[in-house]
């Protein structure tokens, strides 16, 4: 169950990563329209949807410091996704995905979830007792 309950995290978490960044391309792609940045947040929300359902899993399946770390991973997650719905939002709303502030918390909120992704599957193999 905890193997599963892992692997299926770390396949949303990239699934989700892919998403944020075809929103953040669309929002930057001057041929996208309003249409196309809606429908790629569209996505970017279906795969949030399974991302933390799989992180609830990983908090049923423990052990605790796997299910912290899945948290941890969460967070650095949610909050890569919230910039992408501001992101959106304000461009729907000026009609341009052009904004430096967002893209620059775009880009470090992306780096920021290095950590926490990495701490997570260090918690997966010692849990699994592969390390």
């Amino acid at each position: 169950m905890r193997r599963a309950a892992y692997q299926d995290l770390i396949t949303t978490t990239k699934a989700l990563a892919r998403e944020l960044w075809r929103a953040s391309d669309h929002l930057l792609d001057p041929e996208s329209t309003p249409a196309d940045w809606q429908s790629q947040y569209r996505e970017v929300h279906e795969a949030w949807t399974h991302f933390s359902a799989a992180t609830a899993a990983v908090t049923i399946a423990g052990p605790g410091h796997a299910a912290d770390a899945a948290e941890d991973l969460r967070t650095a997650m949610r909050e890569w996704e919230m910039i992408v719905t501001e992101w959106t939002k304000a461009a729907v709303g000026s009609g341009t995905g052009e904004n430096a502030p967002l893209q620059e918390r775009f880009t470090v909120a992306a780096k920021a979830k290095r950590g926490p992704d990495k701490a997570f599957q260090h918690a997966a193999r010692y849990a699994l007792a592969t390390e």
